[in-house]
């Protein structure tokens, strides 16, 4: 048998879900065009994410970056490709060593 929530619990239970819902959403706005600053410090004071669709289009690096060019200017280089709770993970392409050092 079913134990019997009084309205007032359940009243509170669903405004406190609610308002967890408000400050922690998951979902993630999409806006078209660079937010302003006071746009901007709106998502950041309310820890909100967004995405800007096509902001970086311009950018050179969209042009430049593919697989082959990454593989050949960071080919040397200590790349992070994990950051846990003891620290970071890092890897070298080229030599294959990696390791973990603490943060």
């Amino acid at each position: 048998m079913a134990a019997h929530i009084p309205p007032t619990v359940d009243k509170a239970l669903l405004d406190l879900l609610t308002t967890y819902q408000e400050l922690n959403g998951s979902q993630i706005d999409e806006l078209d065009e660079t937010p302003s600053p006071l746009e901007f410090m709106r998502y950041v004071a309310k820890n909100q994410p967004f995405v800007v669709r096509g902001a970086a289009s311009a950018w050179p690096a969209v042009q430049l970056w593919n697989v082959d060019y990454l593989a050949k200017v960071m080919a040397d280089a200590l790349v992070k490709v994990a950051i846990t709770p003891s620290g970071s993970v890092w890897t070298n392409r080229r030599s294959g060593r990696h390791g973990a050092e603490k943060t």
